[in-house]
């Protein structure tokens, strides 16, 4: 193995006393003296507190700084601040198993604070897609003081509802963990119209983006204006970084049981943290380095960490792995976001993913910033296979640098693939908006006018005209322009759209029903309806369902064979009225086409439909069993 230096980011800091920049009342000494229990402030706070003055000042705020660096209690400042006005705050976290240690970790924070003779310390929720809030509504009024931890997605959902208004002008606050996220295909539209909408809210609250990972963060600076920013590249405890080369016949997982010995031999106040692609790695290598170093792993043994374990078992993993039983812990990594677990030691196994490509160089140092705990640096290394993408000095000179990619909004990156590609993602958020005002309607001048108002609206207002025609579409009736020339939701949208369901998913099912409705009158097709039935065409319509296997003749023999063991009542009617049968026998392509499913033409018309329809059937089947 070959060991490539990558650079030192941030140097031992002796920081400056709490006292010197607390304000002058007993609420904030406490909360400086629990947030910085060393007794000092850290680069990126002294910052915040003596530059940008958040505890004077109402203004946005985007905080860029390495992680571990402490930018975390400067957004626990700006909900603070909230809090102490008898008002609400929200803390959007990017993953649930994270907003679930936030909600845990700031209700023992305001715990621990002096709110007063009297008076008790503001109530922390959690609401997520597993968690909902019990016995409230969002139009109740506010308590003396809340904290929301919540997802951007589950915030969404509150938006989209006109009944949350009153609730919503009660929120004084909303911190935005991992704020980089805007810029990915998958999140990042979501969490930008969420900040989008909360900026034209009545009483628009106070903003504030925390990142590790963000270059020229200037242009979020400007879009939230008034707006401050706090960055600094500076980092304490410090951070050695290294890449580690395989050569030859060397394989990674050889390198890893080694070098996590070299680290676990010493001191016992080290730790590790292991980054690995897939969850069922994390099992089998937790198990291979207990077995190969029981007498450094901890008397627990390393232990696997990853999102498909209970919120229970990875709070005990948590609770191990803090007290020192277990020494090294394995996690994925797309879990990066979400592992507060302080290591000494990180350890990057798996930088590129097959059918994905490699990491970002970004991605990467998230996870190495993982490493040091209070005044002891930290190691991260970066193993590299020859099969990799990423060539070993390059990466070593990229993560010295450590320049970080300038952000740009999803939408924009939308706005230069195919027209109709182009469209769908634009039509998703004019949808969410004309939600917003069921009765009035807008026009479209109106939605134009919030489309600028989101980091990608220049190209987002371009394309309004066009994506409210794809709304009201015949083939989709999700909205319609009245004569009034405003536009508002059809019956239909308003569902798809509280419901969070993507558009052309429930625009492909109620045009089916159309169909079937209107070769059918007597609703035969209904009456014998079946859950598999449901499953079926969520599987058909879903652009996230798998395949669990090839088609072939022999799968389709399968498939035929399981339908018609069942009961009569739970066979499916659209399997066998549409589907079963030969390449020349089967309609499918008719029931795909009234779904709005794309398949293939010329000669492959009649044959990929079917192929198509059998695999839905098998996740159908799967599903109900």
């Amino acid at each position: 193995m070959r060991r490539l230096e990558a650079g030192t980011a941030g140097v031992a800091d002796a920081g400056r006393p709490v006292a010197a920049l607390a304000p002058d009342e007993p609420f904030w000494d406490a909360v400086l003296s629990v947030l910085c229990p060393s007794g000092s402030l850290r680069p990126v706070q002294r910052a915040a507190l003596e530059d940008a003055r958040v505890l004077d000042s109402r203004r946005n705020l985007v905080v860029v700084a390495p992680t571990n660096s402490g930018k975390t209690a400067v957004g626990y400042l700006v909900l603070l601040q909230a809090l102490r006005r008898s008002r609400r705050a929200v803390l959007l976290e990017p993953l649930r198993a994270l907003a679930q240690e936030k909600r845990d970790e700031l209700a023992t924070l305001l715990g621990q604070l002096p709110w007063g003779k009297g008076v008790a310390a503001p109530r922390v929720r959690i609401s997520t897609g597993d968690y909902r809030l019990e016995h409230e509504t969002f139009a109740d009024p506010p308590p003396s003081g809340e904290l929301l931890v919540a997802t951007p997605e589950r915030l969404d959902a509150i938006l989209r509802n006109p009944a949350s208004g009153a609730w919503l002008d009660t929120v004084a606050a909303v911190v935005v963990d991992e704020a980089h996220l805007i810029g990915t295909a998958r999140r990042g539209p979501t969490l930008e119209y969420v900040l989008a909408a909360l900026q034209v809210q009545r009483t628009p609250p106070r903003l504030a983006l925390l990142s590790a990972t963000v270059g020229a963060p200037e242009r979020l600076v400007e879009w939230l204006q008034p707006c401050d920013l706090v960055q600094t590249s500076e980092r304490s405890p410090p951070l050695v970084k290294e890449v580690l080369v395989c050569e030859g016949e060397e394989k990674a997982d050889a390198v890893v049981p080694a070098d996590a010995g070299r680290i676990l031999k010493g001191s016992t106040e080290t730790s590790l943290l292991l980054f690995v692609y897939q969850r069922t790695a994390t099992t089998a290598l937790a198990r291979r380095l207990t077995e190969a170093l029981p007498g450094s792993v901890g008397a627990a043994g390393a232990l696997a960490y990853h999102s498909g374990m209970s919120s229970a078992a990875r709070a005990a993993v948590r609770e191990t792995f803090l007290a020192g039983r277990s020494r090294c812990v394995v996690t994925t990594t797309a879990l990066a976001l979400g592992v507060n677990l302080p290591a000494s030691h990180v350890l990057v196994r798996d930088t590129t993913f097959p059918g994905e490509g490699r990491l970002g160089v970004d991605e990467i140092l998230q996870m190495l910033g993982r490493a040091g705990r209070g005044a002891t640096p930290g190691w991260g290394g970066v193993i590299l296979r020859p099969s990799d993408d990423w060539e070993p000095g390059d990466l070593a000179a990229s993560l010295r640098a450590e320049t970080l990619p300038t952000l740009h909004s999803a939408f924009e990156e939308a706005g230069r693939r195919q027209e109709r590609e182009a469209i769908e993602p634009v039509a998703r958020v004019l949808a969410t908006v004309l939600a917003r005002r069921p009765e009035e309607g807008w026009t479209l001048e109106d939605l134009q006018h919030f489309l600028s108002r989101l980091l990608g609206g220049r190209v987002l207002r371009q394309r309004a005209r066009e994506a409210l025609d794809w709304l009201a579409d015949p083939a989709r009736r999700l909205a319609y322009r009245s004569d009034a020339d405003r536009y508002h939701l059809t019956v239909l949208g308003t569902v798809t759209v509280r419901a969070m369901l993507p558009l052309p998913f429930a625009a492909g099912a109620a045009q089916l029903l159309r169909d079937l409705l209107s070769i059918d009158p007597e609703d035969q097709t209904f009456a014998r309806w079946t859950p598999t039935d449901h499953l079926f065409v969520a599987s058909l319509l879903s652009d996230r369902a798998r395949k669990p296997r090839r088609f072939s003749e022999a799968l389709a023999r399968q498939i035929e064979g399981w339908v018609e063991a069942q009961p009569q009542e739970g066979k499916s009617v659209l399997f066998r009225q549409w589907i079963a049968g030969s390449e020349t026998g089967s309609r499918a392509a008719e029931l795909l086409g009234s779904l709005g499913i794309e398949h293939g033409n010329g000669q492959a018309r009649g044959v990929l439909p079917r192929a198509l329809a059998y695999q839905a059937m098998l996740q159908a089947i799967l599903l109900e069993e």
